[in-house]
């Protein structure tokens, strides 16, 4: 399974990207929205994690390209949103 980490946090991004692939997944980074863009247009990606916003722009449009390229995709997007504000994510 192909999993790609989009995440601007270095560390986050190592930690998550050693314990996938201690778990036998092949795992891609990514810091910034073109570099994930170009991951996801050439090669398929089966999971994709990202936050709701990089660099104060929001990510859906990576996860509008993954399941076009992959409809089977899962996607999590994680999000700093509390409270009110993370209800109306659902």
């Amino acid at each position: 399974m192909r999993v790609l980490l989009l995440d601007d946090d270095c560390r986050r991004q190592l930690s998550l990207s050693m314990a996938l692939s201690r778990k036998g997944f092949e795992v891609g980074c990514a810091a910034s929205m073109r570099v994930a863009e170009a991951c996801i247009r050439h090669g398929t990606v089966d999971l994709l994690t990202m936050p709701e916003r990089l660099w104060g722009r929001l990510t859906h449009s990576l996860a509008l390209l993954a399941e076009w390229r992959n409809p089977s995709v899962a996607t999590l997007m994680l999000s700093e949103r509390t409270g009110a504000e993370a209800d109306e994510l659902y």
